[in-house]
């Protein structure tokens, strides 16, 4: 099974009520995958538990996200009014970063939101080289404002949303009544 065919599994799983710890369970017997491999995969998709108890904070994400978007649009409008009408797709061009991880924290892509809070912090840092030196503009206020939440919430949900799991061994007789250990993989939700 490829991981798109896994990852697409495992989603319909949890989207039907399983948790992680589940989905991984059924993956298992389903797959000839190896056992990490379906635990990486399971470990960044959020449970319909915790997509519901998040609602407020991915509802944010998504807000502040989109308001990115619209800055971004709005950025490379002088530069379409400079150079001519035949520049207007560079407005769809700046913010193609920003989209891509907006559709991705909508559709509950576990893995990005910690790149939503870095790309942030990389936005943050070069937005501060263009203030240093500058008059105080209160408008700046706003894009650090901005920022901050991306970074918050990027992170936070990256905590709450995204599982790790932890790795044992475990003994078990086989058919020859023979001990052995075998690794087992546990959630930690």
């Amino acid at each position: 099974m490829t991981k798109r065919e896994l990852r697409k599994l495992a989603e319909q799983k949890i989207k039907a009520g399983k948790s992680r710890q589940g989905a991984y369970e059924e993956l298992k017997e389903e797959s000839k995958n190896k056992l990490e491999e379906i635990a990486k995969i399971v470990r960044f998709i959020p449970t319909l538990e915790n997509r519901q108890k998040f609602k407020t904070a991915q509802t944010i994400l998504i807000g502040a996200l989109g308001i990115t978007i619209l800055f971004k649009m709005l950025a490379g409008l002088p530069i379409v009014m400079e150079k001519g009408i035949n520049w207007l797709p560079i407005i769809f061009l700046m913010p193609i970063i920003n989209i891509a991880l907006t559709y991705a924290v909508v559709t509950y892509k576990g893995q990005y939101y910690r790149f939503v809070g870095i790309f942030a912090i990389l936005g943050l840092l070069r937005s501060i080289q263009d203030i240093i030196g500058t008059n105080f503009d209160p408008l700046i206020l706003i894009d650090l404002g901005i920022a901050g939440a991306l970074i918050g919430l990027g992170f936070y949900l990256n905590s709450k949303m995204v599982s790790e799991y932890q790795t044992f061994k475990e003994k078990y007789t086989n058919q020859q009544g023979q001990t052995r250990l075998r690794n087992r993989i546990k959630f930690v939700d």
